[in-house]
């Protein structure tokens, strides 16, 4: 009888603690994805990172009678990171390359040997592959186009058991894919990609593909920039009755207003109506829109916000500090967020932008060359033209190429279009 009392005694002490290892788990796993500094003082004299690490540590360890106050301890404000180093397996991959079982890991190794670390990505760490910048299209064995040779080895390199072999040089050509570029898709209803590019005819062609198909026959097309046309991009034809067949024949809409206060539909109508009479010949474009009155004020308006036009200023009447406000995807840590807004603006319609660390400055694993080296996107075959007319592999070895070269620029996306 006794001991089946024992027994029974041992069982239930044996699924408790179970149940607080398996909830302390699922806590611990929650805490590891949250590594905020909002530190936290225990009554044990024990400094918390925050609120979650505590509660991990309580439940992992099955701690009773601790309060906690806000605030660092005065005498102990440092979090002992090393105390959660192995309460989980969630695997992340350090600035140094190096792989460790938790963020905690991480952070109890920098702290123990009093250097900086962070994670690079989740997961264990990929091998550092020999990087190309330039766009030069590869079709491996799988049929898969990679954007460049060293982009197809590296592939190979971290996954040996798929046996990637190079099949040619060049994309994986095949007469449904060119039939797919020069030809709409039969299904009408489906529209394609929606990326339209400027040409240097002035018109705007719905996407790269399109603009690359007429080159076959056109040699001398080439891409402006990325998005419709604008007035400035349109030139007129010497030819009067060249220009007025395109104001009769061309549905392009671009509107402009006249001197004379009238909207005319694109600048072939204008130009042709004071050709044939029908407007006095010193009428001229008085801008690029409808004619709005309170167009001219809007611009001003739109000028003053324009975070790019008062970075300058901005860096002037900063009061700079140790402490930057973030470290952005690109690398960069940034002391004003005018000087963030103005990066967005310029870049942000190819390159993406994401806050990486609030209140830290970016380390050198954060560089775009850097991160070139380890995660996937850098094997993506994604071309985009720069404005030195070379064609990089993707936007990440883009902006790569404009940190050593700032007066690089994207000149539009897709491959370069060279004469």
């Amino acid at each position: 009888m006794i001991v089946t009392s024992l027994l029974v005694f041992i069982t239930a002490v044996v699924r408790t603690s179970s149940h607080w290892h398996t909830k302390g788990e699922f806590i611990c796993l929650e805490a590891a994805k949250n590594i905020t500094y909002d530190p936290l003082c225990a009554s044990n004299n024990q400094t918390f990172q925050n609120f979650v690490a505590f509660q991990c540590f309580i439940r992992y360890f099955d701690v009773h009678g601790l309060s906690v106050r806000h605030g660092a301890c005065s005498t102990n404000p440092e979090p002992d990171h090393c105390v959660l180093s192995f309460v989980v397996w969630r695997p992340v991959c350090g600035s140094d390359n190096v792989t460790y079982s938790s963020v905690w890991e991480m952070m109890c190794e920098a702290q123990r040997l009093r250097m900086w670390n962070s994670v690079q990505y989740e997961g264990l760490c990929r091998a550092q592959c020999t990087v190309s910048l330039a766009y030069k299209p590869v079709c491996s064995s799988e049929n898969v186009v990679y954007a460049n040779m060293e982009a197809l080895k590296c592939s190979a390199m971290r996954n040996p058991e798929r046996n990637i072999t190079l099949k040619k040089q060049g994309p994986c050509w095949n007469a449904d894919l060119i039939t797919s570029i020069c030809q709409p898709p039969r299904n009408s209803r489906y529209k394609g990609p929606t990326n339209p590019v400027c040409a240097n005819n002035g018109v705007t062609y719905e996407h790269y593909n399109s603009l690359a198909c007429l080159r076959i026959y056109n040699h001398d097309l080439r891409i402006l920039h990325d998005g419709p046309c604008k007035y400035r991009d349109i030139v007129l034809p010497r030819d009067v009755k060249q220009t007025c067949h395109l104001a009769d024949n061309n549905a392009i809409m671009m509107p402009v207003c006249g001197s004379n206060n009238i909207t005319y539909p694109n600048p072939f109508v204008l130009k042709c109506a004071k050709e044939r009479g029908v407007v006095s010949g010193d009428v001229k474009v008085r801008h690029e829109g409808n004619c709005r009155k309170d167009l001219e004020e809007e611009e001003v308006v739109q000028k003053q916000y324009d975070p790019c036009q008062e970075k300058q200023n901005a860096i002037a009447s900063l009061n700079r500090t140790d402490q930057p406000l973030f470290c952005a995807s690109d690398g960069i840590s940034y002391y004003s967020s005018k000087n963030y807004a103005c990066a967005v603006k310029t870049n942000g319609g190819w390159f993406q932008y994401t806050i990486i660390r609030i209140g830290v400055p970016c380390h050198r694993s954060d560089s775009p060359c850097e991160k070139l080296q380890v995660l996937p996107e850098a094997l993506v075959a994604d071309p985009i033209c720069g404005s030195d007319g070379v064609s990089y592999a993707n936007p990440l070895s883009l902006m790569c190429a404009m940190m050593a070269d700032q007066k690089l620029k994207k000149h539009h996306k897709g491959e370069c279009i060279t004469p």
